[in-house]
């Protein structure tokens, strides 16, 4: 969607806000995916995600 969006407004087509959601959509997946993982050391994973 985010591809089909940035194409459609390099050729000024004004369809591309119908596509333009998809940053939102993938904000609230993994959103969602993040929030249903199961977490048993969290000095771990924040220790993993600061390095990267």
């Amino acid at each position: 969607m985010i591809i089909t969006c940035h194409l459609l407004q390099y050729y000024d087509n004004v369809f591309f806000r119908l596509f333009n959601v998809g940053v939102q959509v993938f904000l609230i997946i993994s959103g969602y995916l993040y929030g249903i993982k199961k977490l048993n050391q969290y000095r771990q994973f924040f220790l993993n995600k600061s390095r990267r």
